[in-house]
């Protein structure tokens, strides 16, 4: 599956890539491998649902950019990833729609992370300072690079132990954005 565009929504506006080892406010000076899309992706997340959820997801996905884990910012509006939680509204455009806890939209691609067998992230256990994330099939990331089917360890910091729905959220979120998994994620 690659992440797409969301069937029945406008098209997206052409993104100019960023230069070679161009300067990131979020980042600093970054390069990414030959193939790989360049520049920052924008991230929205709808409004409404869990009022533990929300906080969680804008703090860890601000934490992640401002460490260099993934060159996102988050903003109002039509975005490159869309994070939908249980609740929520998904009333704009986004190039790749993230549902979480939920019944997919439908009529268009999407990845879907909750605590069932046919969603695409899920958690396959849960404990104190983490967790382990099921990537239970290919997906693409935003930048083109494949995620191949796997089991992930997500380290938690300082202590805080979110919500699954939260926790697979950002997971899900740090992956599609490009996160490096090698050594699993920090949340």
């Amino acid at each position: 599956m690659e992440c797409g565009f969301v069937k029945g929504q406008r098209p997206p506006k052409e993104k100019i890539p960023a230069r070679e080892g161009a300067h990131n406010p979020l980042r600093g000076a970054h390069t990414l491998p030959e193939g790989r899309r360049r520049g920052l992706f924008s991230v929205h997340i709808a409004p409404g649902g869990n009022r533990k959820t929300l906080p969680y997801l804008r703090e860890t996905l601000k934490k992640a950019a401002r460490e260099g884990q993934v060159d996102a910012a988050l903003c109002a509006g039509p975005a490159d990833l869309l994070i939908v939680p249980r609740g929520a509204a998904a009333g704009t455009w986004a190039r790749c729609r993230l549902t979480v806890g939920a019944d997919p939209a439908g009529g268009g691609e999407e990845v879907t992370c909750g605590l069932g067998a046919d969603r695409d992230l899920s958690l396959s256990s849960i404990r104190e300072d983490g967790a382990m994330l099921s990537l239970r099939r290919d997906l693409r990331a935003l930048d083109g690079s494949l995620l191949e089917a796997q089991e992930i360890p997500v380290s938690l910091a300082g202590g805080r132990e979110p919500e699954p729905e939260a926790l697979l959220a950002a997971a899900g979120a740090m992956l599609l954005l490009g996160a490096d998994t090698s050594e699993g994620l920090r949340l």
